[in-house]
């Protein structure tokens, strides 16, 4: 009967594996022809605090590069959910560039 219940177990984490992996299999590359425009709001908004996308890109930019305490965490996640780090960071860098800014809640 054990034997029984460690095959099962084990063809179970297989198809386990199979399926999940199955299910995050993406074809490299861009999807886009070219880049997206930029939406309207986020124009708006990077004019009206006074600041440029690319003040925004080196203000996270450098956020990521000096607070280690940042960088391990994303590290955790990241292995937690058996993914890249980077697709976090690049997450975290378009947000914070073209969204919210990373220093907004510091400011209100």
């Amino acid at each position: 009967m054990k034997k029984y219940i460690l095959l099962f177990l084990g063809i179970a984490l297989a198809a386990a594996v199979t399926i999940a992996d199955a299910a995050t299999m993406v074809p490299p590359g861009n999807r886009n022809a070219v880049q997206p425009d930029i939406p309207g709001a986020s124009s708006r908004r990077t004019q009206a605090t006074n600041t440029t996308f690319q003040a925004k890109y080196r203000k996270v930019y450098a956020l990521l590069q000096n607070d280690a305490e940042l960088r391990g965490k994303i590290r955790k996640v990241a292995a937690a959910y058996g993914i890249d780090p980077m697709h976090i960071v690049g997450a975290i860098v378009g947000e914070h560039t073209y969204n919210v800014d990373a220093y907004d809640r510091l400011q209100t």
